[in-house]
Order: structure tokens, then sequence, then C-alpha cells
């Protein structure tokens, strides 16, 4: 069976583009702590896409199937295409489901993606992704009460030539309502991805864990715009692990993260970052007792700026 050009051309340009608690074992460089702002970014975005929706495509594609509006957002904003699933002839079983508050979440719902793989000899190219989805409303029978969100073993590869990439996905995130003035959210999840040409292999997994309040502006519009916030004094983890070495990072916003769905901005590897203003802070302890810190600072729709140690490492635009 013949796929789309674009598929192909798109999966290639991705593969060009891509180059237990642990203790801290290395100091902190420049180049980890940018590479650590780009994970932190990705799930800034997901808190966003949680609480607003997809958006663009991503929305139609998710109608189209049959799939709720928060699912298809986790999926655009971890990065699985659904886009090139399609393409590539994967076989997407989409549950039925039944929403008796009307909130847009169903009692529960899943959705899973198999039998999918495809390659084309000529031109040294395969690809492949196999994963589920399940989504839950934490109380039917009350519009808004929350929901929880999980991702199993998601996985997508890319190979063209010498080259591949492969990514994996799996956790939970669960939205809840302690009223209509304030959600809890809660995030565990992992994602790694490895890279390969000929010999050479990179690797590079990250495991989030956090539980952060969202204040709606609006509680008639909760999806309109609010403040997320995550105590000082209760952390979120980032932990990332590249080849042998893996850093562990503590982080909380100053000031809260301020989010407004009409804000469509993305940052330069397209990961959708729906903030006007806000900062969120990341510290780190090396093996002597020297604490690092890496900052990303909002300061309007689609401008922000990445600090390390006080110098600019990312500034957008």
């Amino acid at each position: 069976m013949k796929r789309s050009a674009g598929l192909i051309l798109s999966l290639i340009a991705l593969l060009a583009a891509c180059t237990n608690t642990p203790q801290n074992s290395q100091p902190m460089n420049k180049d980890e702590a940018k590479a650590t702002s780009e994970l932190a970014l990705s799930d800034l975005a997901l808190s966003g896409a949680l609480v607003g929706g997809p958006t663009g495509l991503m929305a139609q594609q998710a109608q189209a199937l049959g799939i709720p509006p928060v699912a298809g957002a986790a999926l655009e904003a971890s990065g699985m295409n659904l886009a090139q699933a399609i393409s590539a002839g994967c076989r997407i079983d989409v549950g039925g489901w039944t929403d008796q508050d009307l909130d847009l979440i169903p009692a529960d719902f899943s959705i899973t993606v198999k039998d999918c793989s495809y390659t084309d000899t000529g031109n040294g190219f395969s690809y492949s992704f196999q994963g589920g989805l399940r989504l839950q409303d934490t109380n039917d029978t009350l519009k808004d009460s929350g929901f929880k969100l999980s991702f199993e073993n998601f996985k997508e590869t890319i190979t063209l030539g010498s080259k591949s990439r492969e990514r994996t996905l799996n956790g939970a995130y669960t939205l809840g309502a302690q009223n209509k003035a304030l959600y809890r959210v809660d995030k565990g999840y992992s994602a790694s991805q490895k890279l390969s040409d000929g010999s050479s292999t990179d690797t590079q997994s990250a495991e989030y864990a956090v539980s952060e309040t969202y204040a709606p502006n609006s509680q008639a519009n909760p999806k309109a715009g609010g403040t997320f916030t995550i105590d000082k004094s209760k952390p979120g983890t980032l932990t990332l692990a590249h080849n042998s070495t893996t850093y562990r990072w503590n982080w909380y916003t100053d000031p809260p993260l301020v989010y407004d769905a009409s804000c469509k901005a993305k940052t330069p590897e397209g990961v959708k970052v729906p903030f006007t203003s806000g900062g969120a802070v990341y510290t780190y302890t090396n093996p002597n007792g020297k604490v690092s810190m890496l900052k990303v600072e909002f300061t309007g729709c689609g401008s922000y700026k990445v600090t390390f140690e006080g110098e600019v490492v990312v500034q957008v635009p």
C-alpha cells in the first residue's frame, strides 16, 4: 500500500533534527541545563493542554475519530501524532463513551493504536507506533468534577537508513476540582528517547512528578485562562537521565504561571506554550552541595527566556 510522501518527509525531518530516585553525581553544565529546559517546557505545555483542550489539526482529527478533547490535547502536547499514525495505516480502536454530565469527559473511554508498521525498502525507511490511552471522569454526574488520564506503553520508532529514533511514554495525569475556584493537577509520567546512528547511540529519559493547582479566572469558563501554582515548600521533580548520567531537579513556580487559552505561541521545537507571564524555577544540587538554578520566564504570549545561573541560554523571540 502506498503512503503519502508527506509522511515520509515529515518523519525524515524529525530524524534529522534529533540529536529509583537517583543521586546527582555530576556538576551541572550549560548544555545539560538547556536540554532540561526543553523537557521543562514540554511539561508546562501539558498542563495547559489538560485544561484547554487540543488545537488546530489535532482538534479536527480528535473530533473525526470520536476522541474526547482532553485525550486529543494530551496526545498533541506529548508529541504523539495521530496524523502520522493514520497515514502509516495504523489500526486505531476507539471505544464508545457516555457523558452523563455533558462536560466532554467520558465516564470511561479508551483508545488503542496497534497493527501499525510501514516499511519502504527502497528508501530504507520504516515506521511503527503502538500504545493505549484511557480517560475516566471522576464523577460523571457532576460537571467539571475532574478526570484521570493514563498513557499505556506508547512507543514510536522511526528508521531511515542507519539512523533511528525510538520514543516511549507511560504514566498518568489527574485533574480534580477541589471547588469551582481551584483545581488540582497531579502528573506522574515518564518519557524516553533513543537516537541511533550506525554504532553510535544516545539515550535520554525523563521522569516527571508534580502536584500543582489551577485557579481559573472565571468559574463559568475555567478553560479560558487562569494561574498554575507549584508551592516552593512542596516542589515537583524532573529527573533527566542522559546516557550514563542522571540529573534530578526540584522545581516550583515563581511567580505563578498565567495561562491564556487564546495564546497560540509555540517554542522553536513546536511545543505549544500558552502562557503570558510567570516563571518556573528549577534547582539542582551537585555532589559538593552547590545549588544551580535554571529559570523559565514568560513576559508575554510567545515571549520567554531561559536562564542558567543568571546567563541567558534561550531567548524567544
